[in-house]
């Protein structure tokens, strides 16, 4: 990883996921706010890959709606995984 972290372009294109829905994911609480440096630049660490992942897995191998999967990940913040997920 980047010392500084990732730019929200480079999470998109390692994830899969636009621009648009990472911040969406982080504006419902699903994604912790990303490190400011700027008015109009942040950086993301790793775990938002990981993070990111397993909202989509969640989404479509276990059809979670998103305000299910809120208070899944608020519940174990931890888990970057489905299998590190407290059952």
């Amino acid at each position: 990883m980047k010392e500084k972290g990732y730019k929200i372009g480079e999470i998109a294109r390692k994830t899969g996921v636009s621009p648009s829905t990472i911040k969406y994911y982080i504006a419902e609480g699903l994604l912790p706010k990303p490190k400011k440096t700027s008015r109009n630049m942040a950086y993301y660490d790793a775990s938002y890959i990981s993070r990111i992942k397993m909202i989509k897995e969640l989404q479509s191998k276990r059809y979670l709606p998103l305000k299910v999967i809120k208070k899944i990940l608020q519940a174990d913040k931890s888990a970057t995984t489905i299998k590190e997920l407290k059952s």
